[in-house]
């Protein structure tokens, strides 16, 4: 089953690659308002 996701902020690291998949390290941006439906930074994600 397909999803949409939507990244906010920046890469910080190379893309990599995985037997699942692709993986690469983000940064978040300055910008306080983000998007609706997003966690908040100091919310994490498991």
């Amino acid at each position: 089953m397909a999803a949409k996701i939507t990244l906010v902020g920046t890469r910080s690291s190379e893309l990599r690659t995985n037997k699942s998949g692709f993986s690469f390290d983000m940064t978040l941006g300055g910008c306080p308002m983000i998007p609706k439906g997003l966690p908040k930074p100091s919310e994490e994600i498991v």
